[in-house]
């Protein structure tokens, strides 16, 4: 079972705000990363955080599924995240539990092995 988090009003409304910027980052990095190389990971961790917040007379709600993984560069360990958003915390905490222990492939930026993106459109196992 993946661990779950709620956050408060006043974090959520930030985070509503932050997530467009976030996910852009995230796409633009998984872009870019399409002919780094790559290396075989583990997905070692999972939490589910849940935010909501009313919008003047319609509630929306989401939350966030973050994965961590580790991986080996050159006999060197390193780690990274992955974040997707959905609609409810059920729907991240089901994310989480398919990926959780997963092998999978990491893209690193080859001058700095610590820069990693994890696409999942490249994953063959689930």
């Amino acid at each position: 079972m993946s661990d779950y988090y709620p956050s408060d009003d006043s974090g959520s409304f930030l985070s509503l705000l932050a997530m467009p910027f976030v996910w852009g980052k995230q796409k633009l990095r998984s872009y870019r990363s399409s002919s780094w190389p790559a290396t075989n990971g583990v997905i070692e961790t999972g939490e589910v955080f849940w935010g909501g917040r009313s919008l003047t007379n319609s509630n929306f709600e989401y939350a966030t599924a973050k994965v961590g993984y580790a991986y080996c560069v050159d006999g060197q360990f390193y780690s990274g995240y992955h974040t997707e958003w959905f609609g409810t915390a059920e729907e991240a905490g089901d994310y989480v539990n398919v990926w959780k222990g997963c092998t999978m492939r990491v893209r690193y930026l080859p001058r700095r092995p610590e820069v990693s993106v994890w696409r999942e459109q490249e994953q063959v196992e689930k």
